[in-house]
């Protein structure tokens, strides 16, 4: 399925909106016999309906989203973001350690988690580029707490962090330093009405 999201942000205007697939057409309903009774519809059960992108409902891998932006700081922009792949652990801690020798070992009780995505430009104002960086996503734990704390990872490629401009596409990696065991979800525009949570643990 493919997910887009119209949001406000930033202050002014900013959308992100769902993409569904098209529903497959309908065949004609053949007219019953006299006399026989039509079956009853079958009701529908709300409560088995998808909800929409939240913290306890983060997309998965490959669930794309369309992101309309309307901010003082970046000026309009439409683009595509995608969670392409997730790696974490061991692994996640030996690509950080091959990135540079500067970058810090995970603490006792803690692992690296490194999520790839993908963003084509759409379309930006007069040209202008659109700034994707680390600092855009938060982590946030399975209890719900944010995890704050500040990391900076060097050498890593391909980074997410660029500028791009208008019909460029570009998949880097962005970095979380989360709790072993933990469950936890990042969102892109966190507490804007343009974020979109990922799960992190998605298989």
């Amino acid at each position: 399925m493919v997910l887009s999201v119209f949001v406000l942000g930033c202050g002014d205007a900013d959308e992100t909106e769902a993409v569904e697939e098209e529903p497959a057409e309908e065949e004609p309903v053949e007219e019953e016999a006299v006399g026989v009774e039509d079956e009853p519809e079958e009701e529908i059960d709300e409560e088995t309906e998808t909800d929409e992108n939240s913290r306890t409902n983060p997309a998965g891998l490959n669930e794309p989203f369309t992101v309309y932006k309307d901010c003082i700081f970046v000026g309009k922009a439409t683009f595509e973001l995608e969670l392409l792949e997730l790696v974490a652990g061991e692994e996640a801690w030996n690509m950080v350690r091959e990135a540079n020798q500067f970058n810090e070992e995970p603490g006792e009780g803690k692992e690296y988690i490194l999520a790839k995505f993908r963003i084509k430009i759409i379309e930006t104002e007069e040209d202008e580029p659109y700034d994707i960086n680390h600092a855009q996503f938060d982590a946030v734990s399975a209890e719900g707490v944010t995890y704050d704390d500040f990391i900076s990872i060097s050498g890593l490629e391909p980074s997410l962090r660029n500028d791009l401009y208008e019909g460029a596409e570009h998949t880097g990696y962005t970095y979380f330093l989360i709790d072993e065991n933990d469950t936890p979800v990042a969102a892109y525009d966190r507490g804007r009405e343009s974020e979109i949570w990922f799960d992190l643990r998605d298989e």
